[in-house]
């Protein structure tokens, strides 16, 4: 249900769209929503595919997001407490970073553990190349923000399908007034058909007041993780800066890292 696969994609949505508008309906005859959605098919339809959007958004994007967020901060324990240690000298320490003995028990498929990784690999690749860590930290906030962007780009969605169903919702109701019973000097029919315009407009607006407010749920989510995700770009980058940058940087230092590795090898 929650593949993110185009035509499964699709399907989930329509199959909880169904269920909600199902839901509505239910709530609706026995009396639970009257005073809140009006039975109009396409408001019930509109407002039941933006909940499912919005569903399909917390489970898929927002509840994986936190332990997503939690693994990476492990890692970045893992490696401050790591580049802190006490027992060994500064070379080792980037030694055992370069040998890949620091990030165990799948943390060393995280963001962290890729962005050391990458720092290794290009200085392995050409040792004469000082490594550029604005490059480094950059690819890994970028690699981050992407894996919450969806969050935002979903809460963009469901503005625009309320918006959708608002102009929806006006067509439908500007099709149905019956202006033929109107006279000139008829005010009283007049004023029933601006009733039924102003009615029309209300219960079409109620759509996109349902998409506003999922939006801002989920912005609130996304902005969240976002400050989370620079704050732990900013402490990687810290860390790199003092503690690993200028080892490897620097040539009779990396010699030594070398020689470290080979005698371990």
């Amino acid at each position: 249900m929650l593949s993110n696969s185009p035509k499964k994609l699709v399907w989930s949505l329509i199959w909880w769209t169904g269920l909600l508008v199902a839901g509505f309906y239910a709530a609706y005859h026995f009396g639970y929503i009257q005073t809140l959605i009006p039975f109009k098919p396409f408001v019930l339809i509109t407002v039941g595919f933006i909940a499912a959007v919005f569903i399909y958004t917390l489970i898929a994007h927002v509840f994986r997001a936190t332990p997503g967020l939690d693994r990476e901060r492990h890692a970045f324990m893992v490696y401050r407490d790591h580049m802190n240690r006490d027992d060994i000298d500064a070379t080792h320490k980037v030694a055992e970073l370069f040998a890949g003995k620091v990030f165990k028990d799948g943390l060393e498929k995280t963001a962290v553990a890729t962005f050391v990784a990458r720092m290794v690999g290009s200085k392995q690749k050409n040792a004469r190349y000082p490594i550029q860590l604005g490059a480094f930290s950059g690819h890994l906030a970028s690699g981050l923000s992407r894996a919450v962007a969806p969050i935002a780009q979903y809460g963009s969605l469901l503005v625009k399908f309320g918006l959708l169903g608002t102009f929806l919702g006006v067509a439908v109701g500007l099709q149905s007034i019956d202006l033929s019973s109107v006279n000139g000097a008829d005010i009283e029919a007049g004023l029933r058909v601006i009733a039924t315009v102003l009615t029309s407009v209300g219960v079409a607006v109620l759509t996109s007041l349902v998409g506003m407010f999922g939006n801002i749920i989920l912005l609130q989510f996304h902005g969240r993780y976002e400050r989370e995700i620079e704050s732990l770009a900013d402490d990687i980058e810290a860390i790199t800066l003092t503690d690993f940058e200028p080892i490897v940087n620097d040539d009779a230092r990396m010699a030594e890292v070398e020689a470290i590795l080979k005698s371990e090898s």
